[in-house]
């Protein structure tokens, strides 16, 4: 939405001593390239840096700030001031210039509460400006709440989601502590939500973190994508896990943080039936989590597995239940992060997941030169290798390495796949080094047949999210 932007801004009379160029573009033009500034700063600062916008000048205000001509048309492009940030150091003054400036566009708010409660009038500042925004709780549209504390009569989550929301479709929470926990809240029906309880129909992203999970649930039928964040040492009941993940038909990407049931059985209980799922993610404390989740979950589309911090023999429960691997015998992609495995347990993965087309390694003190001779392995592979033919589908393979590692492993495996006909398409691997990039590029592409590829950053999960996940990082 771009408001009309007095027309004597663009006339000869007004830009007749100014001499840069730029000042002739017409209103619209300078308009759109602003809004999409500020969407290019969002996607490309924030998932690594939820502050980093707070940390400097922001580009809406570095460009009202240029001259005349650009600051008028930046106030008269709603779409620039609808990112609205409030924490202690706040001023009130900016937030209700961001509101009045944004008119009608959908807001995306994010609110830190940690080091509010620290005097108070600083406690008075902050609701001030809690019950002013939530008077806007018609225009959210994306709200993150980081509270490291919560009061039990004075709930800064509860004046913020106790509003009819109707064009949300992002919610983050992360709540530490509060001053009480009610029993009676923690047994609450999954079907019965705490908050938003007069409505978010659009609601379809939802992290719930520490004690958000048990205290501060919103509706979550129309969910596409859930994260389940257990850092706080407060199993739930398997029914509750149960009833949290299947209240939505259309959920397609699950994340889980955490041991989620404690030391409750996931085995011996009906499967839990996510028919949309497509993507799942999986990092554990103890371990149990890896192979309980996956011998509970049955999720016939599913396409990506991610698993960070897996030991040797996490997912032994899984092995040993072939009904339970049968079910994952067409994933496509596997994602190991910080992960501790040997050659062994990669050969049963191998028998386990047979159609993967990309796999991507992270993070382990190993290396991933155990997989190495398995994925180089001919048709006539030794015997005590997993598979005669180990993943015939694999086309991408990603992974990280210092500046010292030596190439030659990963040369043997394109030029072994090469030869016996299941050559990969692409490699990717993790550097900031523009000198180890052309060395791997100039020893590893045989006859320039690979395509190869760097990358800084982690890849974003769910795969197609086109939006920033500030709060995402349980899974660096």
């Amino acid at each position: 939405m771009v408001s009309p932007v007095d027309k004597k801004h663009g006339s000869k009379e007004v830009l007749q001593d100014d001499e840069s160029s730029i000042c002739t573009f017409p209103p619209e033009v300078l308009s759109a390239i602003f809004a999409a500034g500020t969407q290019i700063e969002e996607t490309s600062s924030t998932d690594s840096n939820p502050l980093s916008r707070e940390t400097g000048l922001s580009f809406e205000l570095l460009v009202s700030h240029v001259c005349s001509y650009f600051r008028d048309i930046a106030i008269g492009t709603p779409s620039l001031w609808t990112s609205i940030f409030i924490a202690p150091t706040t001023k009130s003054e900016k937030l209700l210039t961001y509101v009045g400036r944004s008119l009608a566009c959908g807001l995306d708010l994010r609110v830190d509460m940690s080091g509010w409660a620290s005097s108070a009038l600083g406690r008075y500042a902050m609701m001030e400006m809690i019950n002013s925004i939530s008077t806007q709780s018609h225009r959210w549209r994306r709200l993150s709440i980081d509270a490291a504390g919560e009061s039990e009569d004075n709930s800064i989550v509860m004046v913020l989601c106790s509003r009819n929301a109707p064009v949300l479709e992002y919610l983050s929470i992360c709540v530490d502590n509060v001053e009480h926990v009610d029993e009676g809240v923690l047994r609450k029906s999954a079907c019965e939500p705490r908050i938003f309880s007069e409505g978010a129909p659009r609601l379809s992203f939802v992290r719930l973190r520490g004690l958000a999970i048990y205290l501060f649930r919103p509706p979550l039928q129309e969910l596409t994508t859930l994260h389940l964040d257990q850092t706080k040492a407060l199993p739930m009941r398997f029914s509750m896990f149960r009833d949290i993940v299947t209240l939505s038909p259309a959920l397609a990407h699950l994340s889980l943080y955490g041991d989620i049931i404690g030391n409750e059985s996931w085995s011996g209980r009906a499967l839990i039936i996510l028919p949309a799922l497509r993507s799942l993610r999986i990092c554990g404390i103890s371990g149990r989590v890896y192979g309980g989740a996956l011998q509970a979950i049955d999720a016939p589309q599913l396409e990506s597995l991610v698993l960070k911090d897996l030991h040797e023999h996490d997912l032994d429960g899984l092995w040993d239940d072939a009904e339970a691997v049968a079910r994952y015998c067409h994933l496509k992609h596997l994602t190991f992060c910080d992960f501790e495995v040997s050659d062994f347990a990669y050969k049963r993965l191998l028998r386990a997941f047979p159609d993967i087309t990309e796999f991507s390694s992270f993070y382990s003190s190993i290396g991933t030169s155990p997989i190495s001779p398995i994925l180089a392995a001919a048709n006539d592979v030794e015997s005590d290798y997993a598979t005669e033919r180990p993943w015939p589908f694999l086309h991408t393979l990603a992974f990280l390495f210092d500046d010292g590692e030596d190439e030659g492993w990963i040369k043997n495996v394109v030029m072994r796949r090469k030869e016996t006909g299941r050559p990969l398409v692409k490699l990717r691997f993790g550097t900031n080094y523009a000198g180890v990039f052309k060395r791997w590029k100039k020893n590893v592409a045989l006859e320039n047949t690979l395509e190869i590829e760097t990358f800084s950053d982690i890849d974003r999960w769910p795969a197609n999210r086109s939006y920033p996940d500030q709060d995402d990082g349980l899974f660096p």
